[in-house]
């Protein structure tokens, strides 16, 4: 009978499990919105690195052609149809909301706009020549 008495003392009472499980349940409520935050983060900058792709595609694609792809395309079909020969641009559907292509050969120099928006934090990536530009 000692020894059944011992062993039972040794153990954990289901009030300090319960407890513990209280303190890792609010560690988790507040550390979550931080964790969204990231995530969002490391989609925006999925659609940077890809922005500099594509800058360098479409810089290549004006060498070898003399005019940038027409208006007709959205970014999907340039990536698939124009760019794949210069190397592998990421799909990126599930992370943009909606994307506009925009071309001017006709003045000098010759200009593209591509917008992206993101589907996660709403921001507008704006694509150039030039450069590119986020906006809220």
């Amino acid at each position: 009978m000692i020894i059944l008495k011992l062993y039972f003392n040794n153990g954990f009472t289901m009030i300090e499990i319960l407890i513990v499980i209280i303190i890792i349940s609010i560690l988790i409520l507040l550390s979550y919105p931080r964790l969204v935050e990231v995530i969002d983060k490391s989609y925006d900058v999925n659609i940077k690195k890809i922005a500099g792709s594509f800058r360098n595609f479409m810089s290549m694609y004006i060498q070898d052609h003399n005019r940038y792809p027409e208006s007709i395309y959205n970014y999907n079909q340039l990536k698939d149809d124009l760019l794949n020969e210069y190397g592998e641009l990421s799909d990126i559907t599930e992370i943009i909301k909606s994307d506009n292509y925009e071309v001017d050969n006709s003045s000098n120099p010759k200009t593209y706009t591509l917008k992206l928006v993101s589907s996660k934090t709403n921001k507008i990536y704006i694509i150039t020549p030039t450069g590119f530009t986020v906006t809220q």
